[in-house]
């Protein structure tokens, strides 16, 4: 369908390395001239991260719709407009994160470590939302989520002016990321 509609072509990858491996068997598309800014997309199958239904985990386009304010990551906001971010189906940050923490369980794939480990931190994950959010969840998610909040500070650089982890600065941006709709 992407093909067909003459904005996007084919364009495979060429050499698999550990950062795009898990790419690998699925289709991938190059915008054409048309879009602007580029872009390219990776078609993936929910159950490649073990999503466990994505389309039962999605923020309900109804919930974003009653908030007249919604909060955004500034990293959507820089390649989404905000009036076109609340139509995109959004996965929950619980499903997401047990994915990717299952992807790198199952199959040793460092760049989901990294991705999971990046959403703790910029996310600000704790104990308690694990607790809140991974109990349907197998005891290793759950312990691999806990040891990557447990080491969050270990990973904010002493020079720079962070409080809270490597990518928040002080708490009100850490209040304001807990009103992203799918942070629960």
């Amino acid at each position: 369908m992407l093909q067909g509609t003459g904005l996007f072509e084919p364009q495979p990858i060429a050499e698999f390395d550990i950062y795009n491996e898990y790419k690998r068997d699925f289709p991938r598309f190059r915008s054409s001239s048309w879009i602007s800014p580029s872009c390219t997309l990776v078609l993936m199958a929910d159950k490649s991260c073990d999503f466990n239904m994505l389309v039962n985990n999605i923020v309900s386009l109804g919930k974003t719709a009653l908030n007249p304010n919604p909060t955004y990551s500034s990293q959507i906001l820089d390649l989404i407009p905000p009036t076109e971010v609340g139509s995109i189906p959004i996965p929950r940050l619980p499903s997401l994160f047990a994915g990717l923490c299952w992807r790198y369980l199952e199959s040793k794939d460092d760049v989901a470590m990294i991705a999971a480990e990046q959403l703790v931190d910029g996310m600000d994950l704790d104990d308690s939302w694990c607790t809140a959010n991974l109990c349907n969840t197998s005891f290793e998610i759950y312990q691999l989520a806990n040891g990557l909040i447990a080491s969050k500070q270990s990973r904010i650089d002493d020079f720079s002016e962070n409080t809270v982890t490597c990518f928040i600065t002080n708490a009100d941006e850490a209040e304001r990321l807990r009103l992203i709709p799918g942070y629960e």
